[in-house]
């Protein structure tokens, strides 16, 4: 698993255990991935995947609600149409993260060039561990 599908990890975890809202549960997951990377630990594409799945009751445990601006921006958008393609075709991860990131870029009426920033990390993580609903 890379970096920021650890932090998504950690962030479900924290989200349930510490009772806080998945942003603070991000900040503080991306603070122990990355403790010595400000810039790291402050990255909005997969934090606003992350919030944007959380935002539209996505991931399992933690119920829909409003967590905040990223959390309803073009990364939520990228996250949950990437989230409805592996709920509609499961073997798709086998193509790999960036098969996903151009049918989620397809499925919101992006620009096909646009890069991945971590977004797929996250929404690839919830879904090997099983916390993508």
């Amino acid at each position: 698993m890379r970096k920021y599908g650890e932090v998504a990890k950690l962030a479900v975890s924290i989200t349930k255990e510490k009772r806080v809202s998945p942003l603070q549960a991000w900040i503080q997951a991306a603070e122990m991935i990355f403790p010595y990377s400000d810039s790291s630990q402050k990255k909005g594409c997969p934090k606003g995947a992350f919030l944007g799945l959380a935002s539209a009751g996505r991931i399992l445990g933690i119920p829909r609600d409003d967590y905040g601006k990223s959390g309803s921006g073009k990364n939520a958008s990228y996250a949950i149409a990437a989230a409805d393609i592996i709920q509609q075709n499961p073997g798709i991860i086998a193509q790999g993260a960036k098969v996903l990131w151009q049918m989620s870029l397809e499925k919101v009426g992006a620009e096909l060039d646009k890069r991945s920033n971590s977004q797929m990390e996250v929404v690839l993580a919830l879904h090997e561990l099983g916390l993508l609903q």
